[in-house]
């Protein structure tokens, strides 16, 4: 096909653009001719002109000083030798006439009838196949000399002027529409390819169609390049929502089915008085509150992620926000004999939201808990200043991480020990959201049966 985007390009303002501007260009290339034409035209008859006004003021002179009878025979005497046609007029009446033999096909009758001119004029004629102008020039009140001359030659550039003008305008107007159109219509298939992905995304549903990138036009790559980042970021979110949901829907069920036996308890026991009724409503709260706990966690890992969460930033004392995350876990590490041992200077101060940054190390220094080795279980937290970035350490010396496990740890509720029926499997993912709100990151090195160091890594 002539155009590959022809329904694109007939649709689109461009379109629209192109034939406003091949008009205002058509407007402009043909005034410009116009008035070049006319131009040309002025100068081209001036020229032919030149030599017969010249010789009707020699003529005029001779009259002036000599009289109609030396006039008469000067110009009788010339006869010969001229190319051009003379009418001599006295008292409206021809006293000389020369008649060259490119004239023969002049009709004498069409000539003006001069008795006492009032001005000087070009007189045009023509007849089937000449063209004549003959100059009608006053010497004096009752004297009139017309002097006339072919001018086919000067016709004939003219015009040839004219076909080579509307020709040339015909090709060269062709020859840009095509390649305007060509050009155009090539530049606009990175927006058809986008169209047709879209559309394709749109009938199928399905999120894992990219456009390819051939244009040699580094706007439209960076457009297809955002386009198709767009897309995996849309693909990936809908592949996480869905796995989020899965994930939700199996790990909700077990609170849910303790919710509803809670429920049926309390209904079957009501029987045997107000003890078990309250132990029922008991569970049932502590269910709904895990339940909720953990939606409230994925819609705040959510808000980080897509960065809509908002953060309350302020100065914080990194020494004091570590050390009363381990005051709040304090008995549970000494029921589990482990040791901590926090190693951070006082003059650590960075601007984050508090209260997440605490929640964040707060699941961290769960986690060790979680792994660490239950004899003789350890917790080492390090934290350091280095070229404008903050570093915190959190080691622990357990059970450590499946290398084939670390890529997933971080991701929302999955859990490395399947077993635990304990946790959401959100710790790792919230403190990962939180940190990278605050433009850090975090790293993890692990070995099996010898322990793991999770390091946050913070702007300071």
């Amino acid at each position: 096909m002539f155009l590959k985007n022809a329904n694109l390009l007939l649709k689109s303002d461009l379109f629209k653009n192109i034939f406003i501007l091949c008009i205002i260009i058509i407007i402009t290339v043909l005034s410009i001719g116009f008035f070049s034409y006319k131009k040309i035209n002025n100068y081209v008859v001036g020229v032919s002109r030149e030599e017969i006004l010249e010789e009707a003021d020699e003529y005029k002179l001779l009259y002036q000083e000599k009289g109609i009878d030396p006039l008469k025979n000067d110009i009788l005497g010339d006869a010969d030798e001229e190319d051009y046609f003379i009418n001599l007029i006295h008292n409206g009446v021809s006293i000389v006439e020369i008649h060259p033999e490119s004239w023969n096909n002049f009709n004498l009758g069409q000539l003006p009838k001069y008795n006492k001119a009032n001005e000087n004029g070009w007189d045009y004629f023509n007849t089937a196949q000449d063209y004549f102008e003959i100059l009608s020039y006053n010497l004096s009140n009752d004297t009139v000399l017309q002097i006339g001359q072919k001018i086919n030659e000067r016709n004939d550039f003219l015009r040839f002027l004219i076909n080579l003008f509307f020709y040339s305008f015909i090709t060269i107007l062709f020859i840009v529409l095509i390649i305007g159109f060509l050009t155009v219509d090539r530049s606009i298939t990175p927006i058809r390819m986008l169209t047709d992905t879209i559309n394709k995304i749109i009938s199928s549903n399905k999120y894992n169609t990219r456009v390819e990138l051939k244009s040699n036009d580094k706007l439209f790559d960076n457009l297809i390049t955002n386009f198709n980042y767009m897309l995996d970021r849309v693909d990936k979110l809908i592949n996480g929502m869905k796995d989020s949901l899965d994930n939700i829907a199996h790990d909700i069920r077990t609170p849910l089915t303790r919710f509803r036996l809670s429920a049926e308890s309390s209904l079957v026991g009501s029987e045997n008085g107000d003890e078990s009724i309250r132990e029922s409503l008991q569970t049932c709260l502590e269910e709904s509150d895990r339940i909720l706990s953990m939606f409230n966690s994925i819609l705040e890992i959510s808000d980080a992620n897509y960065g809509t969460i908002t953060l309350e930033k302020k100065n914080v004392k990194l020494k004091e926000t570590v050390s009363s995350v381990a005051n709040i876990y304090e008995d549970v590490m000494e029921d589990n004999n482990i040791k901590i041992s926090i190693s951070i200077d006082d003059d650590i101060v960075l601007r984050a939201d508090e209260n997440k940054l605490l929640r964040a190390i707060s699941n961290l220094i769960d986690n060790a808990i979680k792994y660490n080795n239950r004899t003789e279980g350890s917790i080492s937290i390090e934290a350091y200043k280095k070229e404008n970035k903050i570093y915190l350490d959190v080691k622990d010396a357990g059970i450590g991480i499946d290398e084939k496990e670390l890529d997933k740890i971080f991701e929302k509720l999955y859990r490395i020990d399947k077993s635990r029926t304990k946790g959401h499997g959100l710790g790792l993912s919230y403190a990962n959201a939180i940190i990278k709100a605050h433009n850090g990151i975090i790293t993890v090195k692990s070995n099996l049966n010898t322990g793991s160091t999770f390091s946050i890594i913070l702007p300071a």
